[in-house]
């Protein structure tokens, strides 16, 4: 998936393949929608094709995405992207580019692998830590109980942008009425406070910002050294725990036994700023 910055131009493409992956030459362009998470759309229009008749663009409307979310696009050959748009990220190319001379080359390591590289980073480090290290948005449907407590999938709780109680929308007095509490063991709970904004057993969704503000300096170079690492050539073999140079052998560590990803600079890291529970067996 995709990650793009809020305010900044999305621009989409897509290059159709057979099951076999090969391109499939297009007449025309065609109608794109564009839908949120909940599915609402929120943009259309006709898509580009290029000269040669291989790929689809489409640049999405500014207008039509002001808040985080994740997006789908359905492209008229009947294929969806799916994207999301995120507040910041945890390193920009520069820095991942800078990490090794082989990752400076833009022939060999173009701007989309570095992305795809970074997005699997971020991934990878809000599973490990129960925490998005940039502004995220995600939505959340919930029951109802007795208080006037929501307790949300995601810490970090920043904005509320809308909340729908057995499929009404909760007015923009009703919202107001909605408190974010990231404190402690609280963080993950949104408080009401009037309770009778939802009963006993109501299904509620929630469309909600979450995550750090900016990420902390260690998980961005934690960050870009895990990058860079998975995305350099490796000449040893894959199976290889051990390593010998001359008369002096080398263990090396093991994503899964020696830490989370087996470089110990990162696992540490991870480890400090992870935000899970542990588990009571």
């Amino acid at each position: 998936m995709q990650r793009f910055l809020l305010g900044k131009p999305v621009t989409l493409s897509l290059a159709p393949c057979d099951d076999d992956g090969a391109p499939i030459p297009l007449d025309a362009g065609g109608t794109v929608s564009i839908t949120d998470g909940a599915g609402v759309e929120v943009d259309s229009g006709d898509a580009a094709l290029s000269e040669g008749g291989l790929t689809l663009s489409y640049e999405v409307r500014p207008a039509a995405i002001v808040v985080l979310d994740s997006y789908r696009a359905t492209w008229p050959t009947g294929d969806v992207s799916d994207f999301e748009v995120c507040g910041g990220y945890l390193f920009d190319l520069g820095a991942l580019r800078s990490y090794n001379e082989v990752l400076a080359d833009p022939a060999q390591f173009p701007a989309d692998t570095l992305k795809a590289a970074r997005v699997a980073v971020e991934q990878r480090f809000e599973e490990k830590c129960g925490v998005a290290f940039v502004p995220r948005g995600s939505r959340a449907t919930v029951v109802g109980d007795r208080t006037d407590v929501l307790i949300l999938p995601h810490l970090e709780l920043t904005e509320v942008y809308s909340v729908t109680v057995d499929g009404v929308a909760l007015t923009d007095d009703e919202l107001s009425q909605l408190r974010l509490d990231r404190c402690g063991t609280l963080t993950r709970v949104v408080h009401s406070c009037v309770p009778t904004l939802w009963r006993p057993r109501s299904v509620i969704d929630v469309h909600f910002a979450h995550g750090y503000l900016r990420p902390p300096a260690p998980v961005s170079g934690a960050a870009v050294i895990f990058a860079g690492e998975n995305l350099l050539p490796n000449v040893l073999p894959r199976r290889a725990t051990t390593q010998s140079s001359g008369d002096m052998t080398f263990r090396i560590t093991v994503a899964g036994r020696d830490g989370e990803t087996g470089i110990p600079d990162v696992d540490s890291v991870l480890e400090r700023y992870s935000r899970l529970l542990p588990a009571v067996g």
